[in-house]
This record gives C-alpha cells, structure tokens and sequence, in this order.
C-alpha cells in the first residue's frame, strides 16, 4: 500500500510517498520514512504528533492505502 509522510521541522523538512505492508502502524511508517534521513545524519525532535487525513492518531494505528500523514513537532515552552 502507499502511504505519503509529510514532516516540517526546522532540522528535517520531507515529504515522501512510501510503499509499506498492509497492517503497518502509523509508529512503523514513520520509521521507514525517517531511516534513510537519520543515515544521513539528520536529526529531529523525538516528540511527534500525527496527523492522518487531518485527524490526530495513535502510534498504533493501521494505515490504510492512499493515507496522508502529517508529522509535527511537540514543543514545550517555559
């Protein structure tokens, strides 16, 4: 199935479609999709939100083909 990841951080700003498994996780994904970048040497802030289809989702939550998941950032302030 394909599944594009959208992430826009000042330290990484990607978009790429993937090809993943059917029963892949929204956490599996995201992997997949940051691994070649981490090879690199980029880094990210480790604290994510997803967004699928517009909806906030779980780590845990099966994608589905066509799905558009955006990543962000959670920043804390003080």
């Amino acid at each position: 199935m394909k599944v594009t990841f959208e992430m826009d951080q000042a330290t990484l700003s990607a978009e790429d479609e993937l090809e993943l498994r059917k029963g892949s996780t929204v956490i599996e994904g995201f992997e997949a999709f940051v691994k070649p970048y981490l090879e690199k040497g980029a880094v990210y802030q480790e604290e994510q939100i997803f967004v699928v289809n517009g909806k906030v989702a779980e780590e845990d939550q099966l994608l589905k083909d066509g799905d558009k998941v955006h990543v962000f950032a959670v920043f804390a302030g003080g």
